[in-house]
């Protein structure tokens, strides 16, 4: 470990960490390092969209198919657990959306051009209220 540390150092790369997130910072950009990933496979649509946003550099192979990872905290990963009952995150700490969410998501990093929008994003993924009645709690309709 202190090899590493040596090396990064050595480099001029800058580590920093704010709310669960690791940051490598280095003259040529920003590496995020998150606790959790969304996997977004790209088809030629989204693929389009995302050099569109500008953050087309941030395309990786993924099982032989072009993606983009998008970084979130372990809050975030409760949230989209319970928002969508059907993801699981694989051995890398990686889910894949449904298809509504991935669109979803694919709309705000466009919007905010960066694939670090998670604070964002949740909001639009996460809807507490899912799954209740009108006359759910604090209703005070008895």
């Amino acid at each position: 470990m202190t090899e590493i540390i040596f090396i990064i150092y050595e480099s001029g790369i800058k580590i920093g960490k704010e709310k669960g997130f690791y940051y490598l910072k280095s003259k040529k950009k920003e590496v995020l390092m998150a606790d959790f990933y969304i996997n977004v496979f790209l088809d030629d649509a989204k693929l389009k969209q995302v050099e569109d946003a500008g953050v087309a550099d941030q395309v990786i192979e993924i099982d032989g198919k072009k993606a983009i990872q998008v970084g979130m905290t372990k809050k975030d990963k409760k949230k989209l657990l319970k928002g969508y009952d059907g993801c699981t995150f694989d051995d890398s700490n990686a889910c894949v959306l449904p298809e509504d969410g991935e669109n979803k998501l694919m709309a705000v990093i466009s919007e905010v051009k960066s694939t670090d929008c998670m604070k964002f994003a949740i909001t639009k993924l996460y809807n507490p209220l899912a799954g209740r009645g009108i006359s759910g709690r604090g209703s005070g309709g008895r």
